[in-house]
């Protein structure tokens, strides 16, 4: 399986409705970036660079999920309580 077929349908119907907001002339957010003076054709390579990068990022990160399994068959894996505490309540 490829990266992008690990894309999840909320997401990839995320990224076509960015991309076409992004390509609508007249848009609200193409009104606010000509405010700020950025040339349209920068901007509309820096979005669809950034929906590329988006693209190529997988959803699940393997390296990590089997890292994690090994760790857990292997009996050495270690929670720590107070991180997901501090995560749950939104502690840095």
């Amino acid at each position: 399986m490829t990266k992008r077929n690990h894309m999840t349908t909320q997401t990839r119907q995320a990224l076509d409705e960015v991309e076409l907001k992004a390509n609508q002339p007249g848009s609200t957010s193409s009104r606010s970036l000509r405010a700020q003076q950025v040339p349209v054709p920068e901007v509309s390579l820096q979005v669809q660079m950034a929906l590329e990068a988006l693209r190529q990022t997988p959803e699940v990160r393997y390296e990590l999920v089997e890292r994690i399994r090994a760790e857990i068959e292997a009996g050495t894996y270690q929670i720590d309580n107070m991180l997901i505490a501090r995560k749950l309540l939104g502690i840095s």
